[in-house]
């Protein structure tokens, strides 16, 4: 008895990747579509666009401003480098106000964690 051997034939399907392409593509179309019929149809209000300008520029402009607004404690960028790392100007705060208290800090990651007694915290904040 004779083996027979069958031959796989591979059959490439030419048109499955452009019907990907176009499905994609009607979608791109349907969302830009929509997105452009919502910003036609959306409305603002000037008075709170307004406060959200003056925002942005309080902070990002370079032209002198209200001493209670601005970040810094002092006028100039310069001598505020000479002050302290601020989690150690928090740190001798709280020993001021507050003496039993926890702190870790991760000055690398930026995060300062206090835990304070209720009482000894509410006793603080009422002597302010």
């Amino acid at each position: 008895m004779k083996s027979f051997r069958r031959r796989r034939r591979n059959v490439v399907n030419a048109g499955g990747s452009d019907t990907g392409q176009m499905m994609n593509l009607a979608l791109f179309i349907m969302l830009l579509a929509f997105f452009i019929v919502l910003n036609t149809l959306s409305s603002y209000e000037e008075v709170k666009t307004e406060q959200v300008r003056r925002s942005i520029e309080l902070s990002f402009s370079r032209a002198p401003q209200v001493e209670a607004v601005k970040a810094s404690t002092a006028p100039d960028p310069a001598q505020s480098m000479r002050q302290g790392h601020t989690f150690d100007r928090l740190d001798a705060l709280f020993n001021a106000q507050i003496s039993s208290f926890e702190a870790v800090q991760s000055k690398s990651r930026g995060v300062m964690m206090v835990q304070v007694p209720y009482d000894d915290f509410l006793e603080a904040v009422i002597a302010v």
